[in-house]
């Protein structure tokens, strides 16, 4: 089994102030996978301690082990902070 490593670029303004927060929470529908097997990446964001609205970009970008890039997504959301993928990796 091959292991990924998941990032999420967040692109926000460049006028934040020091005590603004921004959290982020990702969780998969399955902790291991075979190969093709699906799985649902879910990134919950939260800015200043509530969700953001969706007027903002998300990509998610996927991670092979030796640190290459092999793709960006643009997730759905669900509203809430909510955003996500289903996806599969060989």
């Amino acid at each position: 089994m091959k292991r990924l490593l998941l990032t999420v670029l967040l692109l926000t303004g460049c006028s934040a102030q020091a005590n603004e927060t921004l959290d982020v929470t990702l969780n998969a529908s399955k902790s291991e996978l075979e190969a093709f097997e699906p799985v649902t990446i879910t990134a919950t964001v939260m800015y200043n301690g509530k969700p953001i609205q969706n007027d903002v970009e998300i990509e998610f970008e996927l991670i092979n082990p030796t640190g290459n890039a092999i793709g960006s997504v643009t997730p759905d959301t669900s509203g809430d902070g909510k955003y996500a993928i289903e996806t599969s990796f060989d």
